[in-house]
């Protein structure tokens, strides 16, 4: 039995998608031809983005538990917190290439 795009079989207890055999190619890729700036920007962006805010949300977490959760206080809470984000600003930033 036919319903819409699917083709429903019972013994699967899911439909299928239907397969059109007649469709050309699905993509106008060609390996090492296209220009590919953009996405290597965008990945750059993403990765950057990770890193950066996940050591903020680390430096934050660190210093929302030592304040609340210890008896540290909240000169001792803040110290702890920027010795993190100092850290890791120092280990994550990007090193200079290495000349080969």
């Amino acid at each position: 039995e036919r319903r819409g795009r699917f083709v429903y079989r019972p013994w699967l207890r899911f439909p299928v998608a239907r397969v059109n055999l007649m469709a050309g190619p699905s993509s106008d890729y060609h390996r090492g031809e296209m220009e590919i700036t953009e996405q290597t920007a965008t990945y750059h962006l993403i990765m950057g983005l990770t890193k950066w805010g996940s050591l903020a949300l680390s430096a934050f977490l660190v210093w929302v538990v030592l304040l609340f959760c210890t008896p540290t206080g909240f000169m001792g809470s803040t110290i702890a917190g920027l010795v993190l984000l100092v850290l890791g600003i120092v280990f994550l930033r990007e090193k200079p290439a290495a000349d080969h």
